[in-house]
């Protein structure tokens, strides 16, 4: 048989981590000792006294599966598992016809590696059980010599975490606020989802709309396609809108903005809509009966 030739560096990329140990593939092995897969597995099942779980163990159908999307990127793995798929029918339609479970592949730990070079009784084999050896004390090494590293990576991403939990936990006191206030609405911080939340807003109203913003412009029409009610628009803005589909009062009484659904929900409005997400502002719906009830009748005598 040809010398093989395997760089340390591609054995350690032979190495997978499976249920918490440090494992290699039946066939990567069969290639390193210079064997056929049936091969080395026969010798082991007439030696499986010498093989306990902790040395030697075989996948699921669910962790073979996970070990091949996980090895997508690398051309040698993906060889070295492919090479298994003569012998495994994996079905997706979740029955077990065309599925044959003894012939998933078998894995083996550093001290069923070391085992399984004096059961197939080589010199090859005992060589590479060496070299197997070598490169899973380096790895350990490493992770031990890098240990501040992976702490440091470890600490950043529980500080992450905790600050999420911190915005979590803000935003709650926020809507807490707004309730104690007679208020329930959203805080606004960027552009994103923006629009959409207008449109749901505005699609709330069945029969009619009204939208009170001084600085109103055409940017407006785009949100209201999707609503079907008679829609009144007071402004103050008479150079920047033009519509023969709404009713448009100019008036210039209100300093506020509000979204006015059936003359029943009442929304207020922290900025014009033409710039509702450049800063930081709100919109919060109203609660208080009386506040609306002298909003509608100010609205009544402006229309």
């Amino acid at each position: 048989m040809n010398e093989l030739i395997v760089e340390d560096k591609e054995i350690e990329n032979m190495i997978y981590k499976i249920r918490g140990q440090e494992v290699m593939l039946d066939s990567d092995l069969a290639r390193l000792f210079e064997v056929e897969t049936k091969y080395l597995n026969r010798q082991v099942k007439r030696n499986m006294n010498r093989f306990p779980e902790d040395f030697m163990f075989q996948l699921t159908d669910e962790e073979y599966e996970l070990l091949k999307f996980q090895n997508e990127t690398s051309s040698l793995k993906i060889d070295n598992l492919s090479s298994r798929c003569q012998n495994v029918t994996l079905n997706k339609s979740g029955n077990k016809r065309g599925y044959n479970v003894k012939y998933l592949p078998y894995v083996f730990t550093e001290h069923g590696i070391v085992t399984l070079a004096g059961v197939l009784k080589s010199d090859i084999a005992a060589e590479m059980s060496v070299r197997i050896s070598r490169t899973f004390v380096a790895m350990r090494h490493y992770l031990i010599e890098n240990g501040d590293i992976y702490k440091t990576l470890s600490n950043i991403n529980n500080k992450i975490d905790k600050q999420n939990i911190k915005l979590v936990e803000q935003d709650s006191k926020i809507d807490f606020i707004f309730s104690k206030l007679g208020f329930n609405g959203k805080l606004i911080t960027d552009s994103d989802g923006i629009n959409s939340y207008l449109i749901s807003i505005f699609k709330e109203a069945k029969k009619e709309l009204i939208i009170i913003d001084p600085y109103l412009d055409d940017k407006i029409f785009s949100l209201l396609e999707e609503t079907d009610c008679t829609i009144i628009m007071i402004t103050s803005n008479k150079r920047k809108i033009s519509s023969d589909k709404y009713k448009v009062v100019y008036d210039n009484s209100f300093h506020d903005r509000y979204f006015i659904i059936d003359r029943k929900a009442v929304y207020l409005c922290g900025t014009s809509i033409n710039y509702i997400g450049n800063k930081i502002s709100t919109i919060i719906k109203m609660e208080d009966k009386f506040m609306i009830n002298e909003l509608l009748n100010i609205i009544d005598k402006v229309c």
